[in-house]
Formats: structure tokens, C-alpha cells, sequence
């Protein structure tokens, strides 16, 4: 609701309500192409639009696609974290195994006729995980559908407060302060004094789930290390000039701690790139024509280039 009434009050459209757009949008297209529960009828196993119409739809999938082999303890196999839909699970020789739901699991299990080796292997699926029943194998191949990513667009403010896209996005690392530090901000460094160790404190906070790089530089140092701490991701031991990457897994502002003998001058540029789409692109014309509808927007994929331009030529 909040959204809502945001869009409609203001003359302009935050960076980061498009993405809210845009990956609402994206998850849409994605259910209705894989096949919606609601679209699945008593009397007929398929859904009206999904994978059960083959080419058309699986080659728009395509990029969703991913294979992966996991290993088969005490008879779990866990999911891949990107896990949405799978496609096919076979031994590692390519041997199908096949579903069975968890009602035929004890009469499957206890067949007399059917042995359960890699040739009858089967499977049954639980929310973290499938249970597999294949010996002697000892890992599966699964084929899969991940999940479309969340897609960002970095961007910095112009001379005007508004946001231009960046590949890298706007540096967030800007001042920090503490005890036994010195200097302004983080562009032009802040040097330690030795003796207490003291954190380097900042109001930097990282939105759960983004993903970050970052620059850290140190010179003049001769003793002691440093260690940063930023949205629940450690890195200790610093010595020298590091590449920062990480994905923020809680709202931990950015901190540094140095050793009582550091003694060094750091810089630091921390920034969250752009996450671009994996969609082809005939979809994504079709998921960002659902994205400007979201936005109240109404506008046929064929006119989409048109508009884009003109969207150019006025800043916006």
C-alpha cells in the first residue's frame, strides 16, 4: 500500500520502486510460464500455460536451466539453494530415477517384484531436500529450474539528485568515526593510532540480500591488522590493499576493528553493482510491459523501444 501511494503522490519513480516492479513483474511471468497451481484442473494434470507446452515454453526457460550434482548421504540429497522446479534426476550415468510420492513410498520401498537398484531408482521430495533410493550410487544428476535473481540497478546522483545508471552504482562507504582514528572520510582515508583498539564505527547499512564489492587500501602500516565487519560478513586479518565481496545476510552496519598495534591509513569504496536480468529478450520486452502496468502504465510490447527514447530525451 505504501508503494501504492508513493507512486501516485510523487512526479518521479525511485530506482528502487522500478526494481520493486520490475522483479514482482519477472516472478509473475515466471509462475505463469512454469505453470501456476490455480490453472491445474481435476480432471486434467497440466495447467493451461506451462512446461507441459514444450517448445515455446521451455525455450524461454532456458536460462533458468541448471545441472548440478549432489551427493547422496544416508539416502538425503539436499536441494541447490536456487532450487525452484526440478526437470529430471538420473544416477551418474544417466540412469532415470523416477518420483514416487510419499502415500506409495512403503509399498515401492517393500516391492518383491522390482528391485531397487540404479535401474529402478526413485525418489521422494521434501521441502529441503529428496529422500533417493538408488544404490549403488552415491550422487545424483538433477537438471532444474532456478529461480529468476532479483535483478538492481546500480546508479549514482547527478549534478540535478537525480539517479543515472551505473554499472557499479554509488559508493556508500562515506564517514565513519571512532577513537584513536583520524580523518574526514573514508575517500581520503582515516589513520589509526596505535595503543587502544578501538572500532572504526559507521551509519552504513547494507539492505538484506544485496550483494556488494568493495576496495580497501591500506598504507603506511607496520604492525597489527584490521578487521571488517559488514552485513553479518566478517573479514579478519587484513594487512594490505583486499577486494571486499560479499551478500549482505543481515542489516549489521559497516565496521572496523584494528588490532592495539595498527598502525596504517585505510580508504575504502564499497558499492552494489547492477544485477542484470536473465531473460531473452523477446521476454523481457513482455516482463517489462508488466512492470510499467504494475507501475499503472499501459503499453504494448511494440511500442516499448519507442517509449524507452523518449524516456531518454526527457531525463527521466
Amino acid at each position: 500500500m505504501r508503494f501504492i501511494a508513493r507512486k501516485n503522490q510523487l512526479g518521479s519513480l525511485s530506482p528502487s520502486d522500478f526494481q520493486y516492479a520490475f522483479n514482482t513483474a519477472q516472478r509473475n511471468y515466471y509462475d505463469l510460464l512454469v505453470g501456476r497451481i490455480e490453472q491445474y484442473r481435476y480432471d486434467k494434470p497440466t495447467p493451461r500455460i506451462g512446461l507441459s507446452m514444450t517448445d515455446n515454453v521451455v525455450t524461454r526457460l532456458m536460462p533458468f536451466e541448471k545441472t548440478a550434482t549432489i551427493a547422496i548421504s544416508s539416502n538425503l540429497t539436499t536441494k541447490p539453494t536456487d532450487f525452484n522446479k526440478l526437470l529430471s534426476m538420473t544416477t551418474p550415468d544417466f540412469r532415470l530415477i523416477y518420483r514416487v510420492e510419499e502415500n506409495r513410498f512403503s509399498s515401492r520401498y517393500y516391492d518383491s517384484i522390482d528391485p531397487i537398484d540404479s535401474e529402478n531408482g526413485f525418489y521422494v521430495e521434501q521441502t529441503s531436500n529428496w529422500r533417493v533410493y538408488a544404490p549403488p550410487a552415491t550422487s545424483v544428476l538433477v537438471k532444474y529450474l532456478s529461480l529468476p535473481t532479483d535483478v538492481a540497478w546500480g546508479y549514482y546522483l547527478d549534478g540535478s539528485g537525480r539517479p543515472v545508471y551505473s554499472t557499479y552504482g554509488t559508493n556508500i562507504a562515506t564517514t565513519g568515526s571512532g577513537t584513536n582514528w583520524t580523518g574526514t572520510s573514508f575517500a581520503t582515508g582515516y589513520t589509526h593510532t596505535t595503543g587502544q583498539g578501538y572500532s572504526l564505527a559507521t551509519t552504513i547499512i547494507p539492505n538484506i540480500g544485496t550483494y556488494y564489492t568493495g576496495t580497501l587500501t591500506i598504507t603506511g602500516r607496520t604492525a597489527g591488522s584490521i578487521t571488517l565487519l559488514f552485513g553479518g560478513q566478517s573479514f579478519g586479518g587484513i594487512t594490505g590493499s583486499a577486494s571486499i565481496t560479499a551478500t549482505a545476510i543481515d542489516d549489521t552496519s559497516l565496521t572496523i576493528t584494528p588490532t592495539s598495534d595498527f598502525n596504517g591509513t585505510i580508504t575504502l569504496s564499497l558499492k552494489a553493482p547492477s544485477v542484470d536480468p536473465l531473460w531473452l529478450d523477446n521476454d523481457m520486452d513482455e516482463v517489462i510491459a508488466r512492470a510499467l502496468k504494475i507501475l499503472g502504465v499501459s503499453i504494448k510490447e511494440s511500442a516499448l523501444l519507442t517509449y524507452g527514447e523518449q524516456v531518454i530525451q526527457k531525463g527521466e
